[in-house]
């Protein structure tokens, strides 16, 4: 009777931790990122002999139980949710202790950096620092770069780059370029090479995307020469005239004052064709180049009144490949803009793979400005399968990949409140964890707590709870029995 007395005591006592155990669980029910927890049980030692007699119940183990919950898309760009086995990574400002989470409510805070609800600092692979190219003196954009030229991102084996890149106004500083017969241009000119050379930029980086291990070949821009030193002499009067055809077109200019004037004149009409430039010398000899590298230029018909001239391609026009290819590209428009007086901008920077699966961790801020990269405060966020993005109009910049770590085991991990867990020695060391799982933007994971499961369950300890109560009434009642028969 005593044994039966204490097996009730133990099945209180261990169905009372079970309840507290639901009952936090359905307290949980709309926690981000909340995983319900599974109690175990065991039975208590057992009286030997043969007699089999066991000796009430216990708790053997509570142990988070990580499934995933349902992803919910919430429209907001600083949630961001786990699909698969993972955890964000945040560390305490204060003591600088790691902790782990699959609460994905982040918020920006005060200073600008990455923060969990609860003001913990988000863990990220920060993006390498800014490599620039364009005009000399300018390291980032402001207000003079209002014109937006393009914005991509790149995936090599190695890493994941983003390019952005700008100009200020160029149809409003453009003006008259160079003098006549030497590269003129008139402020029309220069815009449509500039819109040209624009397009060709962006058709060059595209290709540099599509094969990132194409070998680093710079494309050649075409330059030919024309020699008209030995009839030059027979522009002497009206009538006369000098021509040649540029993709198929008629360039034709009649004499005027005299054959140097003429030639001068002539120059300048070939110059005003679109990425073509032209010089000519003193004796007569016209050098015509393209603007756009590999871009070629088809030269026919060269003539002076009828008497033919040879044309002699001293570069051919070739186009390359890989990282030169687009590099090639990137000067050419460079020199356009500023030509028209314009100021050009080009911004890379990446995300190493080493780093990231390293785990080569920091804080990120989340402002243009202090990253050096915009005069911007205060961009848009965007988080692409776990790259951060700060947005400035069209341009997009890739600032960090938020951490994604996993362990071997995952129920060795100690919750500590505020959907945070800490390692142990069970639990082993943190590792990459971006091959097994996906980060979703504007998501949140919802709790794994199930209602349904928690009140049936509920109802099943409340039942176990009273027969254990029972149990120890009955006991008692058989004691008090056994005490009466002794009077």
């Amino acid at each position: 009777m005593i044994s039966s007395l204490w097996n009730g005591v133990s099945g209180i006592d261990t169905y009372a931790k079970a309840i507290d155990v639901q009952s936090n669980d359905i307290s949980n029910v709309n926690t981000i990122g909340h995983k319900k927890s599974d109690i175990r049980f065991e039975d208590l030692m057992y009286d030997g002999n043969n007699i089999n007699k066991g000796h009430g119940v216990r708790v053997q183990s509570i142990n988070k139980n990580f499934s995933q919950g349902d992803i919910k898309s919430t429209g907001v760009s600083y949630d961001v949710a786990i699909k698969g086995d993972g955890f964000f990574v945040v560390v305490d400002p204060i003591d600088n202790q790691s902790f782990y989470t699959r609460a994905g409510n982040f918020k920006m805070g005060p200073n600008g950096y990455l923060l969990t609800s609860d003001n913990l600092q988000v863990q990220s692979i920060v993006a390498s620092p800014v490599k620039t190219v364009g005009t000399t003196g300018i390291s980032k954009f402001d207000d003079t770069f209002s014109e937006f030229v393009l914005s991509k991102n790149l995936e090599t084996n190695e890493s994941l780059i983003s390019i952005n890149t700008k100009v200020s106004d160029y149809a409003k500083s453009a003006s008259n370029f160079g003098l006549s017969g030497n590269n003129l241009k008139s402020k029309y000119s220069l815009i449509s090479d500039i819109e040209a050379g624009i397009k060709d930029y962006k058709q060059k980086l595209d290709v540099y995307a599509s094969n990132t291990l194409a070998a680093s070949v710079p494309s050649k821009s075409q330059v030919s020469e024309i020699s008209f030193d030995t009839v030059k002499i027979n522009l002497q009067a009206s009538g006369d005239f000098i021509s040649v055809n540029i993709n198929n077109n008629v360039i034709r200019q009649e004499f005027k004052l005299d054959a140097d004037n003429t030639m001068k004149l002539f120059s300048d009409k070939l110059s005003a064709l679109l990425n073509v430039d032209s010089k000519v010398e003193a004796n007569g000899k016209i050098t015509i180049s393209s603007t756009i590298p590999g871009q070629e230029i088809k030269i026919s018909g060269a003539s002076v009144n009828n008497l033919s001239v040879n044309t002699n391609t001293l570069v051919k026009a070739e186009i390359g490949s890989g990282k030169a290819l687009f590099d090639s590209a990137q000067v050419a428009l460079q020199e356009l803009v500023q030509r028209a007086g314009g100021k050009f901008l080009q911004m890379e920077n990446s995300i190493l793979s080493v780093n990231e699966k390293n785990l080569n961790m920091s804080n990120l801020n989340l402002k243009l400005d202090k990253l050096d990269i915009s005069d911007y405060s205060f961009p848009k966020l965007e988080i692409t399968n776990g790259n951060i993005y700060l947005k400035d109009g069209d341009n997009k910049f890739l600032v960090g990949k938020i951490a994604n770590v996993s362990f071997s085991n995952n129920t060795g991990l100690t919750a500590v409140g505020n959907n945070n867990y800490t390692q142990t020695k069970t639990s082993g060391n943190a590792i990459y964890s971006g091959d097994t799982s996906q980060i979703i933007g504007n998501s949140l994971e919802l709790s794994t707590s199930n209602l349904g499961e928690n009140l049936t369950e509920l109802l099943v300890l409340q039942k176990a709870f009273e027969a254990n109560s029972k149990i120890i009434t009955t006991s008692d009642e058989f004691l008090k029995t056994a005490i009466n028969l002794k009077r």
